[in-house]
C-alpha cells in the first residue's frame, strides 16, 4: 500500500489535479474519483501521448494555448 506523503500540487482544473511527492518520487494523477501514480519519466510519456493526441483532435486549439508546441508531430 502507499503511504501518505505531502504532495506538491503541480496544476489542476476542474476535470483533474496533479501532484508531485517528492519523497517517493511520484507524479499523482487524479481525475474524478480515478487516481493514478507515475514514476517522473512515466509521466513525461503519458504528457507527451496525451499532447499528440490533443494536437490530432484540435491542432488550432492546441498550437493557440501552447505556442511552444508548434513543432509537435502527429505520430501515426
Amino acid at each position: 500500500m502507499h503511504e501518505i506523503h505531502p504532495a506538491r500540487l503541480l496544476a489542476g482544473c476542474s476535470v483533474c489535479i496533479i501532484e508531485h511527492c517528492a519523497d517517493c518520487d511520484v507524479v499523482h494523477v487524479h481525475v474524478g474519483a480515478a487516481s493514478m501514480r507515475f514514476r517522473p519519466a512515466a509521466f513525461v510519456q503519458l504528457c507527451e501521448t496525451l499532447l499528440s493526441a490533443l494536437g490530432q483532435v484540435t491542432p488550432d486549439a492546441i498550437r493557440a494555448a501552447w505556442p511552444m508546441a508548434a513543432d509537435l508531430k502527429p505520430s501515426h
